[in-house]
């Protein structure tokens, strides 16, 4: 029994990854909510600039196209940790994220 309320104490206070993994975590998430808006804005910028100088109607549709893509992939990603927040929040699981936004 001893052990089973142990088990209950280590995940509730997330020590099962341990304090500095979910810092490592912590940094990832941040580094990549700070690059992937300027990854989507270098990659549809150049890729609008190369279908303009082009002239090509069909190559600026394609451009439009591919960023209208890169937008929502990145929306997608830079909001994932509240995503999986709010998922895990109304599974009943919130304390599974330890903190990490």
């Amino acid at each position: 029994m001893d052990f089973l309320i142990n088990y209950i104490n280590v995940l509730d206070d997330c020590s099962i990854l341990g304090t500095e993994f979910n810092n490592i975590l912590q940094e990832i998430f941040t580094i990549i909510k700070i690059a992937v808006p300027i990854l989507v804005l270098v990659l549809c910028t150049v890729d609008m600039v190369k279908a303009v100088m082009a002239q090509d109607e069909k190559a600026v549709k394609e451009s439009l196209s591919n960023s209208i893509k890169r937008l929502i992939i990145g929306v997608v990603v830079f909001f994932m940790p509240t995503i999986i927040n709010v998922l895990l929040d109304f599974a009943g699981m919130a304390t599974g994220v330890c903190g990490i936004e």
